[in-house]
């Protein structure tokens, strides 16, 4: 069955007007009447509906059962992501991070970050990404997206993980062992982070970690070490 996230109270009779949704139903996956398709809203349920009623405007649908969702993770995973050069890294590392769960996205400024413009638009296809990805991959929970300039360290709690090719006082992938209750990761930019930003993270309580002496891009950092934290998480 075809899953939809869907930011509403999701009632036993639904009369859906979203264009999108009904193209989706209608000319996508050409749907008939009394088929069934699955909605969710982050509550932790997934929500079985029959389709009742196709008209030109609208979709109607009427709630068959519900099922509990226990698909995601306990331990949450925040990622911190150095603005990267291309909007379309910013795209692959929502989907992917998406897919290896992730409760939080935080993009925020280097001093090799690439000045990239953010707009309204941006931040609502960003968003879709997001939506999408978590429909298709299962989990609940609807992760959040913000950009910011700095860092602010007085806000984040629990393990805080730096990603770095530093191999002096760093510890490896491998050597994470503890699985608490939230992970913080901060994920390098094209360049990788300034010695003045590792010291700064240094001063923060910040655990630098390295990929085994291996460099990887940007865009492909975070899934590895996201896959591995969901593995122990």
């Amino acid at each position: 069955m075809q899953r939809f996230y869907h930011n509403t109270d999701l009632k036993n009779v639904l009369f859906i007007e979203d264009k999108d949704f009904f193209h989706q139903i209608s000319h996508v996956l050409r749907s008939k009447i009394w088929d069934n398709i699955i909605l969710f809203n982050s509550t932790w349920f997934d929500y079985i509906y029959s389709i009742s009623e196709i008209i030109k405007k609208w979709i109607t649908l009427k709630l068959d059962r519900k099922i509990e969702n226990n698909s995601d993770l306990k331990t949450s995973i925040n990622l911190y992501q150095a603005l990267p050069n291309k909007y379309e890294k910013i795209e692959y590392i929502l989907q992917k991070w998406v897919e290896v769960w992730i409760s939080n996205f935080t993009f925020f400024n280097t001093e090799r970050s690439q000045k990239l413009v953010i707009n309204d638009k941006k931040i609502e296809r960003f968003n879709f990404i997001v939506k999408e990805a978590l429909e298709q991959c299962w989990w609940d929970k609807l992760p959040q997206i913000s950009f910011v300039d700095k860092i602010d360290f007085s806000e984040i709690n629990w393990q805080k993980l730096v990603c770095h090719t530093k191999i002096s006082g760093s510890i490896n992938l491998s050597e994470i062992k503890n699985t608490p209750n939230e992970f913080n990761i901060f994920v390098w930019p094209e360049g990788w982070f300034s010695d003045k930003e590792i010291e700064n993270f240094t001063k923060n309580n910040c655990s630098i970690i390295n990929f085994w002496e291996r460099i990887l891009r940007t865009e492909t950092t975070s899934s590895v070490l996201g896959f591995y934290l969901w593995q122990i998480g």
